[in-house]
């Protein structure tokens, strides 16, 4: 039976997932959370660095205090 439906050897009809395919997911999960870990201590660390800045510097570069969360997530103009 399993060679009229092309499965592979060992495989039967009711079977959607193996363990291959269940740790492939679990390597995808860690890598997706890793990236998004990664991405949020760089935004941390860049609110940091504009937080540091005095008014004056800010404004040099055109941003007020209120505005550095946005920019440093959608750049300058938030779009």
């Amino acid at each position: 039976m399993s060679k009229a439906l092309n499965l592979p050897p060992g495989a039967s009809v009711g079977q959607t997932h193996s363990p291959t395919t269940w740790f492939r997911g679990f390597i995808a999960w860690v890598h997706a959370l890793h990236v998004a870990w990664q991405a949020w201590r760089t935004y941390r660390r860049e609110v940091a660095r504009l937080q540091s800045m005095d008014a004056r510097m800010l404004r040099d570069i055109g941003l007020t205090r209120s505005e550095i969360g946005t920019a440093v997530r959608f750049g300058r103009y938030g779009g």
